[in-house]
């Protein structure tokens, strides 16, 4: 059956080469669209083995007392008026965004406006003897606010603050401390933390008023791939839409796109550092610049379609599945060194383009195919695992290498065939000292399988000693 196949790709090759290539360049076109749609999880509870017993349970309790994942909003100006106008222009938009049509936050939130009852009951507990709270070093300061005319001063200030826009918590404890002798209470409290409330509608502000920290609670968890990025892409738009403020952004769904695109880019390094490597070292070997796209174009068809049908089936790469196109460039590139080797050889020994190929895919190609299909076979096992990422990656390897196989035995050929009619010529290779290491290998193979003998008993004997690392 694989011989009967073989004898087919040949005969494609040998007179259809045309239509295979424009075939495989319209399948990669189409992967390369679809790829579009591959997203990157950075949610590493979605690897674990989660549908049953007690990880199950323990994930979801996690989940839900984690679900709370607030987005932090940091404001920095020069003034404090300026600060409050921006942030109450930014409360408005960010409570009014949208994302696929619902609310893209449940709430937003700007300082203590939450557990009135509580400030009540800490306050009723500090204003009737207010001075066995207060530090020695403020002792004068709360003398003075004990004057007649400060104490009308403060009463004035009560009054216009209630006349004007208030929170309902800030108007409750105005109410019920005229006096303003709670800012005794924030002075302690702002020197366990660099941020304290301010008048100004409950604002948290820096000390010295220049910084103001906003709170908000997305409605979607930051490992809502769409969502979340959709949601980075607006608030960048905020940013720009307030350009005498500098805002900040940090929180669970930034961070997520932020390890989504440190994967995107880690797929992209290790790809093409692999590809890099491996076609130099087939360019030392055959000394020609177009014998890299003789290997070359298999392996990226078969890392893009791979991309392709992941996209499709699994959704997008985690943590684990990310690595899998440098696995299957360094596998891959194995099968389009042995098509090409034997047809150049076949070339160099005077055999015409019709022979050479029929000889290399038939004689050759059966031993790649079957080495390939045992390799392939190595990877679906993972299959087996428990591990969602390890699965996945199994999956996504061996259909990367079966379709570096396809590559290899129908595009490779008839790209070879299309470069012919273009006047390529084929010389003798070098044998690298290679036959001298032939020579010395049957002169000494007695004493060469003794030291191999010994270094596969000594690191088995090292091997017992690996431990499983946990945590």
């Amino acid at each position: 059956m694989l011989e009967f196949f073989l004898k087919k790709a040949a005969h494609l090759s040998l007179h259809h080469p045309k239509r295979v290539l424009v075939s495989f360049l319209l399948a990669l076109l189409l992967a390369f669209l679809v790829t579009g749609r591959l997203r990157f999880e950075t949610d590493w509870w979605r690897l674990l083995p989660t549908e049953q017993g007690a990880l199950k349970v323990f994930v979801e309790d996690l989940k839900e007392f984690g679900h709370q994942q607030p987005l932090y909003i940091l404001l920095e100006g020069k003034q404090t008026a300026g600060l409050v106008e921006v942030a109450q222009s930014l409360r408005r938009s960010l409570a009014e965004m949208k994302i696929g049509g619902e609310k893209a936050f449940k709430r937003v939130r700007w300082g203590i406006k939450a557990d009135v009852q509580g400030w009540q009951q800490l306050l009723s507990l500090y204003l009737p003897h207010p001075q066995l709270y207060v530090q020695e070093e403020m002792v004068q300061e709360f003398k003075g606010k004990l004057f007649e005319e400060e104490i009308r001063m403060q009463v004035r200030k009560a009054k216009s603050l209630l006349a004007s826009y208030l929170s309902p918590v800030w108007r409750e404890l105005v109410l019920n401390d005229p006096l303003a002798l709670r800012n005794f209470l924030f002075k302690r409290w702002r020197q366990r933390s660099p941020w304290a409330p301010s008048l100004t509608e409950g604002y948290l502000l820096s000390p010295d008023g220049k910084a103001l920290l906003l709170m908000a609670e997305p409605s979607f968890p930051a490992a809502d791939w769409g969502p979340s990025r959709e949601l980075v892409q607006r608030l960048e738009e905020l940013k720009r839409a307030f350009p005498k403020v500098e805002i900040s952004f940090v929180g669970p769904h930034i961070m997520a796109v932020g390890k989504a695109g440190i994967l995107r880019q880690d797929l992209m390094t290790s790809l093409l550092g692999c590809l890099a490597i491996v076609l130099a070292i087939f360019y030392l070997s055959y000394r020609r610049w177009a014998t890299l796209l003789f290997v070359g174009l298999p392996l990226l068809v078969g890392v893009q379609l791979t991309m392709g049908v992941a996209s499709l089936f699994t959704g997008g790469l985690n943590l684990i599945t990310v690595s899998f196109a440098a696995i299957i460039v360094g596998l891959g590139i194995d099968f389009a060194i042995h098509i090409y080797h034997r047809y150049h050889h076949e070339r160099a020994a005077g055999r015409g383009v019709s022979e050479a190929i029929e000889i290399t895919l038939t004689k050759t190609g059966k031993g790649v195919w079957t080495g390939g299909l045992t390799t392939i076979a190595a990877f679906l096992t993972l299959g087996l695992a428990r591990i969602h990422g390890i699965v996945e990656l199994g999956i996504l390897v061996a259909t990367g290498l079966f379709f570096c196989l396809l590559a290899t035995s129908l595009v490779l050929p008839s790209f070879l065939i299309w470069v012919e009619s273009r006047g390529y010529r084929y010389t003798r290779l070098g044998e690298w000292g290679l036959d001298r290491l032939t020579s010395f290998q049957r002169a000494h193979h007695r004493k060469i399988l003794i030291i191999l003998i010994s270094l596969a008993i000594f690191g088995g004997y090292i091997g017992t000693k690996v431990k499983m690392m946990g945590g």
